[in-house]
């Protein structure tokens, strides 16, 4: 399973922090960069989960949790042929 890990500052928020991976691997890819299987699953995946995540939802429930200082990391995975995510807290 795929599954990549996105860790959230102060400074961003999960979309933006999606959206920002999402450029830098997919810039790379048009600069003719060689790109792994992996790397190209990731991009996938993160697509896939741009487009359908609720990140209103995804905002609230790790805000409160970044406001308190504390180090917030999505996972995002394949599951059932659907995209699906996690967070844990520390």
């Amino acid at each position: 399973m795929n599954r990549i890990e996105l860790h959230l500052s102060s400074e961003a928020c999960i979309e933006t922090t999606a959206r920002r991976r999402y450029r830098e691997l997919t810039q790379s890819a048009l600069r003719g960069e060689k790109l792994d299987d992996g790397t190209m699953k990731e991009i996938e995946l993160l697509r896939r989960f741009l487009e359908s995540a609720d990140f209103p939802r995804l905002r609230a429930d790790s805000e409160s949790s970044l406001r308190k200082g504390k180090h917030v990391t999505f996972h995002v995975y394949e599951t059932d042929g659907e995209v699906a995510c996690s967070f844990e807290v520390v």
